[in-house]
């Protein structure tokens, strides 16, 4: 798959109300275009996007069967459009933003609500898959520090991840 930003702001940094083109080419060389509009900001971490022009503009909530959500707590305060727009019921709103409230704090995992059936369910993965996709920034600085210090990523965080298991790791 070929994916290009053809937006003339493409090395501009990413800001609230930006205006991005892509070009992305999925499948037998078949050009498809899209728009987004960039609607909040976490720098450096994260921004948030909304598909303005495209083949997904509205698609996945319109035509989905299947509806799963991650942890949704940075939307709940405005979780009333959310709610609406995905069509859920005011338990079902309950039950998503309870996700990853009460979680042991021993354990590595996340919450994930799956409907149907409609239910909160426990994704747990090992301590190595934990760090290759964190998003935790003192998480991902270890993993870079390790990486330098090994060679290669994949030495790297095997090396955290048995240093965390034995309490070596540095804080």
């Amino acid at each position: 798959m070929k994916f290009t930003v053809g937006s003339d702001n493409a090395n501009q940094p990413v800001h609230q109300g930006m205006v991005v083109d892509f070009r992305v080419t999925p499948l037998f060389g078949i050009l498809i275009r899209w728009q987004s509009r960039i609607t909040q900001v976490d720098a450096p971490r994260s921004f948030t996007d909304i598909q303005t022009k495209g083949p997904y503009k509205q698609a996945i909530i319109n035509n989905a069967d299947c509806k799963i959500l991650l942890d949704q707590s940075k939307y709940e305060n405005r979780f009333d459009q959310l709610q609406d727009m995905l069509g859920l019921n005011d338990r079902q709103k309950a039950l998503i933003l309870s996700m990853n409230r009460a979680n042991d704090p021993k354990r590595i995992y996340k919450e994930v609500y799956i409907y149907p059936p409609g239910k909160v369910y426990r994704t747990e993965v090992s301590l190595e898959e934990y760090l290759t996709y964190t998003t935790e920034e003192s998480e991902k600085v270890k993993v870079q520090q390790y990486t330098a210090k090994y060679g290669s990523i994949k030495k790297g965080i095997q090396a955290l991840a048995d240093d965390m298991r034995s309490g070596t790791a540095p804080p």
